[in-house]
């Protein structure tokens, strides 16, 4: 039984092929980019105190970028159709 060792740049290379595999599936596709909470409500007639609610309680998905959220519309979308909002 042979024992291989890799390099710096097979291990690299190695990530670099993984990534190219996993990204796709984890970034948002082009047509949706984050938006802020205001063209949410808007979007969904909702008010921010509402948006606010189920997203603390992880009823609705979100990205929290230092102080803000901002959110992907086909993930509220989805999420308030399982509440019932929609």
């Amino acid at each position: 039984m042979a024992i291989e060792l890799l390099t710096k740049e097979d291990v690299r290379e190695i990530l670099r092929e993984e990534l190219i595999r996993v990204l796709p599936d984890l970034l948002p596709k082009p047509d949706e980019a984050p938006v802020t909470g205001g063209k949410v409500c808007a979007r969904f007639s909702i008010s921010h105190v509402t948006l606010a609610k189920y997203r603390d309680l992880g009823k609705i998905p979100c990205i929290k970028i230092g102080k803000c959220y901002r959110y992907i519309l086909s993930d509220v979308e989805e999420a308030l159709t399982k509440i019932g909002l929609v």
